[in-house]
């Protein structure tokens, strides 16, 4: 039976967060929106001189970019039956395809002609690495596959289909049983797909699946399905192990990805698991010659794709990548989006990353007993050895795990287990200041995941959100929240510290309207703004503290605007400690009132003061620290003056 309708958003409607938890997570597939309008194959390989129905393919722009060369091009048959592949030259294949276009009569698409020729799994961004015809869309940018075989100069699943209208993919399921993005550069496809198990009620007596399907025997065979009607511009997620059939209604092009990640890469060992019992089964006579599980493992890459050398290989590649982003963020070599650089997300990738190779460890039945003993002996012993690919591989996943994957240096061993073994995580709004600084440095040295927001980037915390200078107050909040959702990955937060702010002089007769303007920018906008973040992303029982000012207890006639918009930040404090202020259950807001902070700048410019009386940033940090620990913590809404007198401080709550 057909379902109802698979989800369509619009690209960008949806942060990366939501959209990794919601489909790729959860292995749903979704139609995006708008993906491709600002490709240049969009703008330049189609001419759209009035409008979409008007549009034709540039043959002309397409011989002109792209150098002659051999293509493979597929004979496609309506029923799959008399599929063929065959080399052409791609300058002949255009001359085909626009001779079968410009025929009126249409009869050379006519299913009852010759079978058309189909241009599909063409390496178009491989053969021609520094043309950038297309941007992967950032919901599909967690692609371990292609981050691999691209950085190792190894043939790679990007690829560009063309083909005439009646052209297609059979009935099939994704190589590897991998995810899949397909977006429509031009032209419309007609999408099957059955959800993971529904091909089985398909299978004849034999146990044979049929490569072609129609919508009438899916219905008489009780099978659930959808149909999609993909047009220009949108993008076809298909999650692991969904069977589709793709027809071409119309001329098409598209570019599609095989790919890879955390959220399936177990789904993909145990199809690789169960791909290399078939073969041990199929030539379990030739069991006792010498080389047996090298032939097994040979087998298993010719028929699967990959071998477990190859996948182990592509493990240890990830991790150590993400070992080298945790370690030393200032050194993106592979310039990945910062949503992947996200701890989070790092912390994501190697969790299910050690969640495969303990499976593997564990998956007795595709490794010899000798096999076994040998890598049991290193496991137990957590040898650090170097590590040379046995005939089984399978036997030095332990000693991977614990030399290969994780040698980088003892540095990034600890930073993995302090990554996987995180205590909490905290977010710091004014992050790049003198005291947004210290915190998260203080933080970061007690195991704690530490965000940071501000103007410029704090190379130390694991998420560092820079915002535009431009931004209004409801922009900056829309902004903060978005990056904020991404950067936490579902996570929550422990703590949300707010300690952006400055100070600025001026009374009534001078730039009072200027200053009471950046002040209330300052420390109003950041304040409220982390007010909002705590309303959603705040663990029950967590830490708000915002940043007022002692003397704002006061009036301030000679820094009016500073006086101000520390007094409504205190006012802010108290609202938001009331009933129904909008905070998580049992959580606190309290907001410090430093006198003066022991910062560079402010020693710079008040050198013969007396500093015995200013607080020390480490102090202010270690009562944050304190506070997020849920230990000697003051009622919620207080007012805390920081009163330092022969260097130490005391908290003195207003009244």
């Amino acid at each position: 039976m057909q379902t109802e309708s698979i989800d369509k958003i619009r690209k960008g409607s949806v942060s990366y967060s939501k959209f990794y938890k919601r489909y790729i997570k959860n292995n749903c597939p979704v139609i995006i929106d708008c993906v491709s309008n600002k490709w240049e194959c969009s703008k330049s390989w189609i001419d759209s001189d009035g409008g979409e129905h008007a549009s034709v393919i540039s043959f002309t722009y397409l011989k002109h970019k792209i150098a002659d060369h051999l293509v493979t091009v597929t004979k496609c048959s309506p029923n799959y039956k008399e599929n063929c592949l065959v080399k052409l030259g791609f300058h002949n294949f255009l001359d085909f395809w626009e001779k079968q276009i410009s025929v009126e009569s249409g009869e050379l698409n006519s299913i009852n002609e010759e079978p058309n020729l189909y241009l599909k799994d063409w390496h178009l961004k491989a053969q021609f690495p520094l043309y950038e015809f297309y941007k992967v869309p950032s919901y599909f940018s967690s692609d371990w596959l292609n981050e691999y075989l691209v950085n190792h100069g190894r043939d790679d699943y990007r690829f560009v289909y063309m083909g005439p209208k009646n052209s297609g993919s059979p009935f099939h399921v994704d190589v590897f049983g991998s995810f899949s993005w397909s977006t429509n550069i031009y032209g419309c496809k007609k999408w099957i797909l059955l959800p993971p198990g529904e091909q089985y009620k398909l299978r004849d007596c034999f146990g044979n699946i049929s490569c072609n399907i129609n919508e009438k025997e899916l219905k008489e065979s009780n099978v659930s399905f959808y149909v999609i009607y993909q047009q220009r511009n949108e993008a076809v997620f298909v999650p692991s192990g969904w069977y589709h059939q793709v027809w071409n209604i119309t001329d098409t092009i598209s570019v599609n990805h095989n790919w890879f990640n955390a959220a399936n890469i177990r789904y993909i060992w145990h199809n690789m698991s169960e791909n290399l019992r078939k073969v041990i089964d199929e030539i379990k006579d030739f069991r006792r010659i010498s080389n047996f599980e090298a032939e097994c493992q040979a087998i298993l890459r010719a028929n699967f794709g990959l071998n477990i050398s190859d996948f182990l290989d592509i493990l240890r590649f990830i991790c150590e990548t993400r070992c080298h982003l945790i370690t030393n963020r200032r050194k993106n070599l592979l310039n990945m989006p910062t949503s992947l650089v996200a701890d989070s997300h790092l912390h994501n990738d190697l969790k299910n990353i050690n969640v495969v190779l303990t499976a593997m460890t564990q998956d007795k039945f595709v490794h010899s007993s000798a096999a076994y003993e040998r890598w049991s002996l290193a496991f137990g012993k957590k040898e650090t050895i170097a590590y040379q690919p046995p005939a089984n591989p399978i036997a030095a996943v332990p000693v991977l795990f614990v030399s290969l994957i994780f040698r980088c240096t003892d540095t990034v061993a600890i930073s993995v287990k302090q990554c996987i073994n995180m205590v909490g995580r905290v977010l710091v709004y004014g992050g790049k200041g003198a005291l947004g600084a210290a915190c998260v440095s203080h933080f970061k040295s007690n195991n704690y995941w530490v965000g940071s927001i501000d103007l410029s980037v704090n190379e130390d915390a694991d998420a560092s959100i820079v915002l535009p200078r431009d931004l209004g107050w409801e922009e900056q909040e829309a902004e903060v929240l978005t990056k904020v959702g991404d950067a936490l990955n579902g996570q929550k937060l422990d703590a949300v510290i707010c300690v952006a702010g400055g100070w600025a002089g001026g009374n009534a007769a001078k730039d009072l309207a200027k200053n009471a303007n950046l002040m209330w920018r300052q420390s109003v906008w950041t304040s409220s703004i982390s007010a909002t973040v705590a309303s959603k992303y705040l663990k029950d029982g967590g830490l708000l503290t915002l940043t007022g000012a002692q003397p704002a207890l006061q009036g301030t006639p000679g820094m009016i605007g500073y006086g101000m918009a520390k007094a409504a930040v205190h006012q802010l404090t108290r609202s938001l400690a009331g009933k129904n202020s909008g905070l998580p259950t049992d959580s606190i807001v309290i907001a410090i009132l430093p006198v003066t902070l022991d910062t560079p700048m402010n020693r710079k410019w008040m050198p013969k003061a007396d500093f015995s009386t200013w607080t020390p940033l480490t102090e202010v940090a270690g009562l944050f620290y304190k506070w997020t620990e849920g230990k000697d913590r003051p009622n919620s809404g207080g007012l805390l003056q920081l009163i330092t007198k022969d260097g130490v401080t005391q908290l003195v709550e207003a009244n």
